[in-house]
């Protein structure tokens, strides 16, 4: 097992070595005026119940590669096509919900990239690249500064250890637990280990999901988001039993996090890159996160988080000091939920 987990570290540290190219290097691009977008408020109007994808994803509302999406201070979300002609617009209020692993949002505001995409943040313009090609461009007029996360309303129990002075690494190993013994239709859980910055908005994290996006079944992903405006990689699926490695590594050369979600077991790997925390002043966590549970037959099994490695910014061995929490309002039915702290490297999430 010890082979294995270098291994894989070896094998993300690679990858790493690949991305971290100052050939291709989004953080220093700006190829988006705003001055190209031609607004029509008589155009086409549409309802958005499912997430954005620009991965021609057949369960969500599939926008074109280059989309230039703009959200104005009133709930207006307008998507542009590469060349700024209007191709719809949605009201925020009047679109679908979706669960997220930072609590619900507007479907216009959770969007699905490639594994491997970059995403950079500089104000109120993100633009995301893949393989050097801009694939998406976020303008967002109506920025949620004071948006909290997480939703705690959500995370009915995790592990958590606030503002750490510095952080360049935060590795976790975790099975697949059972699945739900008998959930209702419109039940999701995540399993996760995740970074925030003290005190702001904005969250990375490598996320094991049950049920998302309807699924009925295991699947993981990597997450990033920032001021309402939340990202994740392409989706893997994943069986009960396979082991699981969430890692985050820092990049200081691009000022950005790497976020891969891997099944060690069946060597399948999902990545993207972010600047939506910074390397200071961070808490960590590793959660239980639901939406639309009323029992324990809405929950997953056990889940221990292990083998979790820490790193600061000079690569030395950061020793977590964890403190269990639980959220509020959680239904009565559900009992037995317990954090249990074995160590820095070890926390188990009783249901």
């Amino acid at each position: 097992m010890n082979k294995n987990k270098l291994g894989t570290l070896l094998v993300a540290m690679l990858i790493l070595g690949v991305a971290f190219t100052p050939a291709v290097c989004a953080a220093e691009e700006n190829d988006f005026q705003r001055s190209l977008l031609k607004f029509n408020d008589s155009g086409k109007k549409k309802v958005i119940n499912s997430e954005f994808s620009v991965n021609n994803d057949n369960l969500l509302h599939n926008i074109q590669n280059g989309s230039i999406v703009h959200y104005s201070s009133d709930g207006k979300t307008t998507v542009f096509d590469s060349e700024g002609k209007q191709s719809f617009f949605a009201i925020d209020e009047e679109s679908g919900n979706v669960s997220t692993p930072s609590g619900m949002k507007a479907a216009t505001h959770v969007f699905e990239i490639p594994s491997g995409s970059e995403i950079n943040t500089k104000g109120n313009i993100t633009n995301v690249h893949n393989n050097g090609v801009r694939i998406l461009t976020i303008i967002n007029d109506g920025n949620k500064k004071t948006e909290t996360i997480p939703a705690f309303d959500g995370w009915i129990e995790y592990s958590v250890d606030r503002n750490i002075d510095d952080l360049s690494m935060f590795r976790a190993y975790w099975t697949v637990p059972s699945e739900p013994s008998n959930p209702d239709d419109d039940v999701v859980d995540f399993l996760f280990n995740a970074i925030e910055p003290y005190g702001e908005s904005g969250i990375i994290q490598p996320v094991l999901e049950w049920n998302q996006a309807g699924s009925d079944r295991w699947t993981g992903a990597s997450w990033s988001g920032a001021n309402g405006v939340f990202f994740h990689s392409s989706r893997i699926n994943v069986d009960v039993g396979d082991t699981i490695e969430g890692l985050m590594l820092w990049d200081d050369y691009h000022n950005r996090w790497y976020i891969g979600f891997e099944d060690v077991t069946d060597n399948n790997l999902v990545y993207i890159y972010s600047t939506d925390a910074d390397d200071t002043n961070l808490d960590v966590f590793t959660t239980l996160e639901t939406y639309n549970v009323d029992d324990n037959a809405d929950l997953p099994s056990d889940t221990t988080f292990y083998n979790m490695l820490f790193k600061d910014t000079d690569d030395n061995t950061v020793t977590v000091s964890w403190d269990e929490r639980y959220g509020s309002g959680i239904p009565s039915a559900i009992t037995g939920l317990d954090v249990v702290i074995y160590s820095s490297s070890q926390v188990k999430l009783k249901t």
